[in-house]
This record gives structure tokens, sequence and C-alpha cells, in this order.
């Protein structure tokens, strides 16, 4: 295979994730993204067999995005400051893939293996939260929810919020529904005080210099 090939391949892509993100997966078609990608349509063919193929391809992108790196995971203060940076901070979804929120269930119906494809990532990821915050709670960084809500359950609610609170806000025009405030609602009690501790403490640190620097 040609050096060259492979890139193309990613070009295809990234061409893919701009027109989806602009004017949304259906009035896309394989031509429109083979010509603003610079390529013939039987290049694009030799790739992806069909537009169906591109979005699985972008959501195997988007999924692995949402996984949690091994790295991150063994400092339990660093944990929960990832995890609040996440929920509270990053803005929900991603806007490279938030095409994806807006057709989701369209698309889930329409095709069984992305269906498949997305029960399968939620599963895993669902998973990997579970055990972090369960770890959380068993260092006294957050309070288990009250019962008989569960771990899991707060972690799917927060899934839950991530990937509907988008497509609510636009279809009610509500720029004060956001992802971000509903997450920080749901972590913000669980916090303890080691918890709130741990997520100054950057800023203490950034801080800690001019405070010294102020004494005489």
């Amino acid at each position: 295979m040609p050096q060259r090939a492979a890139p193309r391949r990613e070009a295809i892509l990234q061409t893919a994730r701009r027109l989806f993100a602009e004017h949304g997966i259906g009035p896309v078609t394989t031509n429109r993204i083979a010509e603003e990608a610079g390529i013939s349509p039987g290049n694009l063919y030799y790739w992806f067999a069909s537009k169906t193929e591109i979005v699985r391809a972008l959501f195997a992108e988007w999924s692995e995005q949402m996984r949690i790196p091994d790295t991150e995971t063994h400092d339990l203060p660093g944990v929960l400051r990832m995890l609040w940076h996440r929920i509270t901070e990053l803005p929900q979804p991603d806007p490279d893939y938030a095409f994806f929120l807006r057709d989701l269930f369209p698309l889930l119906h329409s095709d069984p293996v992305l269906a498949e494809a997305f029960r399968d990532a939620y599963t895993a990821r669902r998973d990997e939260f579970v055990v972090l915050v369960e770890q959380l709670v068993d260092a006294d960084l957050l309070r288990a929810p009250e019962p008989p809500t569960t771990v899991r359950d707060m972690v799917s609610l927060l899934w839950l919020i991530s990937e509907t609170a988008y497509p609510f806000a636009e279809a009610v025009q509500d720029e004060q529904v956001d992802a971000r405030r509903y997450g920080r609602a749901v972590m913000q009690p669980l916090l303890t005080d080691a918890g709130r501790r741990a997520l100054e403490a950057p800023r203490r640190q950034r801080e800690a210099p001019g405070r010294q620097g102020d004494r005489p």
C-alpha cells in the first residue's frame, strides 16, 4: 500500500466529520464527501463501501475518545479532578461529534451494527466509570449515593445527561439546558471535604508562589 494511502482514509473521515457537524448526516452524500476531500468517488469507495461505514468509523473514533486512559487511573485525587473536568467543564458533547447526538436514535434504529457498537461502548465505558467512582467513594473523596440509588445509577444518569441535554436544548431552544450544569448538580452534593480539597489543590498550588512572594 502506498504510504500516502492511509492518510487518505483519515482525510475522508475528517471531511465527513466536518460536513456532518455543519449539515447533519442525512443531507451529506458520499459524492459530497469525496468532492470536499479532493478525491474521486471511486477512491472513497475503496476505503468505505457506503456512508453508513463512514458513520460507523466516526462512531468508533468518538467512542475511543470517551475512554479513560489507564495512565490516569492511579492517583485518586487526580482521577476525581479528571472526572470533574470531563463532567462539569468540557463541552458536552465534543463539538466535532455533536452530530451523533442530533441523529443518534434514528441512526441506532436504522443500523443494527451501529446499535450493537453503541451498546457495547456504553456498557464498557459505564463499567469503567463505576469502578473509578467506587474507588473514589472508598477513598472518602466522594459520598456514595443515598440508597436505593447506586453508583451505577448515578453513572448512568450522568451518561444520560451528557447525551441528551444537547439535542433537548436545541429542540426547546433553551441555552440554560447544559450538560455541564446538570453534571455539576449531580456531582457537587457527593463531594466530601477531602474531595473538595482535592479539586482545589491545583488552584492553591498556583496561588502559593504569589503568596510567598508577598511575605516580608
